[in-house]
């Protein structure tokens, strides 16, 4: 018989399969495709469409926002110190013993930031204001009002406008809309008239928090991130230029336990051979990538996979020779 814990990891995983997970534009991929998906049937309704369709969209929006507090909440706690520890204090007293979790952690399965985000509250916009503030050390609401597009600010733009015009006029649409997802979703409510300008505002609200909350994000725990394809194509690049000093420094490791054992001259064979195959193999991945600003991004990539396969099997090789690092 399944325990509670396997129960709630089963649970976790299963919804990390329903979702796409990663950024476009920004943005969370998830929560932007989910609300984008509704605003354009909506739109297709138009305002005088039957009643019944629009007390959909204030149930489907905070669903997506729910979704993506969860997400957030996870990230960053997930980022580490001091987040981590802010994590572990909001959940001290409703997350599982650590003999309950450990297990799953230990087989990297479920994330402790999962396991927290899934063990808060999410009932009404305090709940995210409190959750959230709590883990990035600062009021919600102040940091929304600072919260400007991120390519604005990476780009070092004049124009870096805030991103949410009014705050409180926010604060107003998302506490409506979770009042009505809450009566929608728990009463027939068949007096309860939800209207076209009802589920705009609903899905309009919800799009806006989310896009802030990202942009927050990307000046606070993602502010060392690669964003702009430029910083991501540097990044990339830095990754192999370390992967690859790893591997040299491997190899001359090797290197020096082939000379020992006489094996250096085929040691160096056996290396030409990779590095010439190694480059064939680069080149035909890159081959898709013939223009565009993305190549260097996607060579890197590729150079980077390799050089870390090859460390792998130098590694494994030295400590075959070497079992106690003699």
């Amino acid at each position: 018989m399944a325990t509670r814990n396997e129960e709630l990891e089963s649970q976790l995983r299963a919804a990390r399969s329903r979702m796409h997970g990663g950024t476009a534009e920004g943005e969370q991929y998830d929560s932007m495709l989910r609300l984008n998906s509704l605003s354009r049937s909506l739109e297709k309704l138009g305002e005088k469409a039957d009643a019944e369709l629009y007390r959909h969209f204030p149930v489907a929006a905070i669903a997506a926002l729910e979704t993506h507090f969860k997400s957030v909440v996870a990230i960053i706690v997930n980022a580490g110190s001091p987040y981590l520890e802010r994590g572990l204090l909001l959940a001290k007293d409703r997350l599982k013993t650590a003999v309950d979790v450990l297990p799953s952690l230990h087989r990297k399965t479920v994330t402790l930031g999962e396991f927290i985000a899934h063990s808060l509250p999410f009932n009404a916009l305090s709940s995210l204001e409190n959750t959230l503030a709590s883990l990035l050390g600062e009021s919600l609401k102040e940091l929304i009002r600072g919260a400007v597009s991120p390519w604005a600010k990476r780009n070092e733009n004049a124009d870096q406008v805030p991103m949410v015009a009014d705050v409180e006029a926010l604060w107003e649409d998302l506490a409506k809309t979770f009042t009505c997802r809450h009566v929608l979703a728990h009463e027939a409510a068949t007096k309860y008239e939800v209207h076209y300008q009802d589920a705009q505002i609903a899905l309009q609200a919800v799009s806006k928090f989310t896009a802030a909350v990202d942009a927050i994000l990307w000046s606070t725990v993602w502010a060392n991130e690669p964003l702009t394809q430029y910083e991501m194509n540097m990044h990339a690049w830095a990754s192999y230029r370390r992967t690859r000093a790893l591997l040299a420094a491997s190899l001359r490791k090797g290197l020096e336990i082939a000379t020992e054992d006489k094996e250096r001259a085929k040691f160096g064979e056996l290396h030409l051979d990779w590095k010439w195959a190694s480059r064939r193999w680069n080149n035909f991945e890159e081959s898709q990538w013939h223009m565009g600003s993305m190549r260097p991004m996607m060579k890197a990539l590729a150079l980077d996979q390799a050089h870390e396969h090859r460390l792998t099997d130098v590694n494994s090789w030295v400590l075959q020779r070497r079992p106690n690092g003699d």
